[in-house]
């Protein structure tokens, strides 16, 4: 990162974004300090987005600094603003040398696909004005070195099957993992290292983890396993259709849909770590086998060459009765019995001989 805000301090309008709120936050304090700029400072103020039109930030960004070479405007939850003449976006390059326009992003997963069309319309902006973007993101293979290295500014070593296992649980989320390290520090006492055992007591895992450890149960027909996972993502005070219909059925059919992709790779020849793009253009644009994270992919390539399309299928079959049973349309016992129905079909199909 350290090269990217070097190379930000000779331009005139900076965009920091990507995924991970932490990197998007030191990428901020450092280009802050880098300039010169504390807390106090006379020549910099905060806006968000949301508050004030484009013409301002611009405008103040414009005015002529005080103490400081450059007058700082930095503009936090970008995302939330976008004017609805996107030509006023050429407003960027007004800003001049002596003005400095930090524009910041924020991510919301929610609203993933609406902030993905309001980025991009950003990021043009930014380019066209000649301006430089920081991206915040971390390798994922790099994660669990991340973690282990944080335990070790704590005082603790961290084995690297922990490390392993907090990656997976936080969905390869850095900035909710360092968070997680820094518990699990307390968490461990007098103990001087982080074990797996530790993090599997004290870690509140993501929902799709879940849903993933879940689906690794199905598969290897651990069914009194799978339930368990489900009740966990239900959770106590929740209704089981609601939670199913809203975040476990799609993740299913997201998992299924990333399965049938893989094993089409598989069946027309294809590595399915680099699919050619004759075959990828016949995938659906979401979820996209091509576009998924190597951890994801990675994970579900062994599954893949286990199973059939026709055992896909049948599985997609069965998630499709349970949510017209979940939904009321085709008759069920319960919610609970419509859950642990699926459950134990997708085992039953998954675990056959291939055809």
């Amino acid at each position: 990162m350290r090269l990217q805000i070097d190379e930000a301090l000779k331009h005139s309008v900076v965009l920091i974004e990507g995924p991970e709120d932490m990197l998007r936050r030191r990428a901020l304090k450092e280009l802050l300090e880098a300039s010169g700029i504390d807390g106090d400072d006379y020549d910099s103020e905060t806006v968000n987005a949301d508050e004030q039109a484009l013409i301002e930030w611009v405008g103040a960004a414009s005015t002529i600094p005080f103490l400081s070479e450059r007058r700082t405007v930095i503009v936090r939850n970008l995302l939330r603003y976008l004017p609805e003449d996107t030509a006023k976006l050429r407003m960027l390059s007004d800003v001049p040398e002596t003005g400095r326009l930090i524009l910041v992003t924020d991510e919301d997963p929610a609203n993933a696909d609406k902030t993905k069309k309001v980025k991009a319309a950003w990021a043009k902006a930014v380019k066209d004005a000649k301006g430089m973007t920081i991206t915040c993101e971390i390798d994922q293979a790099k994660l669990a070195g991340e973690f282990i290295a944080h335990a070790a500014s704590l005082g603790k070593s961290m084995s690297r099957p922990a490390a392993a296992l907090l990656t997976e649980m936080m969905s390869g989320s850095y900035s909710r993992g360092i968070g997680e390290v820094e518990k699990l520090a307390m968490y461990a006492g007098d103990e001087a290292e982080i074990r797996e055992e530790h993090v599997r007591a004290s870690v509140v895992a993501n929902p799709e983890w879940n849903i993933w450890a879940l689906l690794d149960a199905v598969r290897e027909k651990r069914v009194g396993e799978a339930v368990r996972q489900l009740r966990i993502v239900v959770a106590s005070n929740k209704k089981m259709s609601e939670v199913a219909i809203v975040n476990v059925l799609p993740q299913f059919s997201r998992y299924f849909r990333l399965l049938w992709q893989a094993r089409v790779a598989i069946e027309a020849g294809a590595n399915p770590t680099a699919v050619p793009e004759a075959i990828a253009s016949q995938f659906p644009n979401k979820p996209r086998w091509t576009d998924e994270k190597s951890g994801t992919t990675n994970r579900i390539i062994p599954q893949a060459k286990k199973v059939t399309l026709a055992q896909i299928e049948q599985c997609f079959q069965e998630i499709r009765l349970a949510d017209s049973r979940l939904k009321g349309v085709e008759p069920a016992a319960s919610d609970e019995d419509t859950m642990e129905r699926l459950i134990m079909r997708l085992a039953e199909i998954l675990n056959e001989k291939s055809r």
